[in-house]
């Protein structure tokens, strides 16, 4: 009887922007940006982690309040392209990745269109 391999193909997150918002606001705004580039974008996962019970911000906290640490993943679909992307909030900031994409040639132009997109939009947002 042959043996049974199994191969896992670990995704690699590719940084793309730091954003000076808290993580519930970078996700309206990128869900903004790319529905306005007519991507289709679906939250799939919204996860909340507060700081320890000393920290008097813990009181504070509301539902929604990003306090502590959150991680909001997003998938962006365009046809039958699709790509990744994760959003770690921290402090009032958001760093948004996106997975490298499979070696598909819809799915490498869509996480540059993606890229794209948001990087114009903070242009157009810094000197407007």
């Amino acid at each position: 009887m042959g043996t049974l391999s199994v191969s896992v193909a670990m995704s690699a997150l590719i940084p793309i922007l730091k954003l000076d918002l808290s993580c519930t606001q970078a996700a309206a705004w990128v869900i903004e940006c790319l529905t306005q580039a007519n991507l289709s974008v679906i939250r799939t996962f919204n996860m909340q982690w507060l700081p320890s019970e000393d920290d008097s911000q813990v009181e504070d906290a509301g539902q929604e309040a990003d306090v502590g640490h959150r991680v909001i993943i997003l998938l962006v679909r365009q046809g039958s392209a699709w790509a990744t992307l994760l959003l770690f909030g921290e402090d009032g900031h958001t760093w948004v990745s996106i997975s490298k994409p499979s070696a598909t040639p819809e799915n490498i132009n869509l996480a540059a269109l993606i890229q794209s997109a948001l990087q114009s939009e903070i242009e157009v947002q810094s000197n407007g």
